[in-house]
C-alpha cells in the first residue's frame, strides 16, 4: 500500500513549495521510484520509498468533486490483468461506498490509471500498475472494519475471504485478491 499526498494549490497557495520540501524530506535516506516531475494527469508527481521503506506518491492535484484528504492511503493492483476497477466496484457495495474521479488507461483494456473513491467516508486511490513490478499486496497491510454484530461479521467474512471456511475459526482473513484485511467485532455495540 501507498500513500499518496494531495497537495492542492486551490488549498495551499504555496502548494509546489509544498511538495517539493515534503519531497525533500521524505527521500533523504530512501530511494526514488518515478522523479518528481510532470507526467499524464498530475502536473507534478513523483513516487519515492522513505528511509523505512514506506511508499510515498505526492502529487500536486486540483481533483473534481469533493475536497481530498492530504494523505490517502492507494491499492497497486500489479500483474497480467487488470485488477483495480473490480476490486473497487466490490469494495463500494460491501463498505457503502461511492466512486470519485477514474481515468482509465488508454494502453491497456480495463486497466485504470487512476481512481479515487470512498468506503465508510474514508478516500482510497487504485490503480493498475502492470507487470513489471516485483512486488505484491502481503498480510503486512491489513485494513481493519468495526461491525456491531455476528451476521455483518460472518458477511463480510464471506465476501473477502480466499476459503471462508477454513477460516471460520481465525480472526485474520486472506482476501480473494492478496491484501489482508481484519474484520472486527467491536464489544461494546454487540451482543
Amino acid at each position: 500500500m501507498s500513500s499518496p499526498q494531495h497537495i492542492a494549490p486551490s488549498i495551499h497557495p504555496d502548494a509546489e513549495q509544498r511538495l517539493n520540501d515534503t519531497w525533500t524530506r521524505l527521500v533523504d535516506g530512501g530511494h526514488v521510484l518515478m522523479s518528481l516531475g510532470e507526467y499524464p494527469l498530475m502536473q507534478r508527481y513523483g513516487w519515492l520509498a522513505d528511509r523505512f521503506g514506506v511508499c510515498w506518491q505526492l502529487a500536486l492535484t486540483t481533483p473534481e468533486g469533493d475536497p481530498r484528504p492530504f494523505i490517502t492511503p492507494q491499492f497497486l493492483f500489479v500483474g497480467e490483468s487488470p485488477q483495480a476497477d473490480a476490486a473497487i466496484s466490490k469494495y463500494i457495495v460491501l463498505f457503502d461506498g461511492d466512486r470519485g474521479v477514474t481515468h482509465p488507461n488508454p494502453e491497456v483494456s480495463g486497466a485504470l490509471m487512476y481512481s479515487d473513491f470512498q468506503l465508510a467516508g474514508q478516500w482510497f486511490v487504485a490503480t493498475d500498475g502492470g507487470p513489471d513490478h516485483t512486488f505484491m499486496f502481503n498480510q503486512t497491510v491489513s485494513l481493519q472494519a468495526f461491525v456491531d454484530n455476528q451476521t455483518k461479521l460472518d458477511h463480510l467474512w464471506s465476501a473477502l475471504s480466499a476459503h471462508p471456511e477454513a477460516e471460520r475459526n481465525r480472526q485474520k482473513r486472506k482476501e480473494k485478491r492478496p491484501l489482508g484485511n481484519r474484520v472486527t467485532v467491536n464489544p461494546r455495540n454487540f451482543s
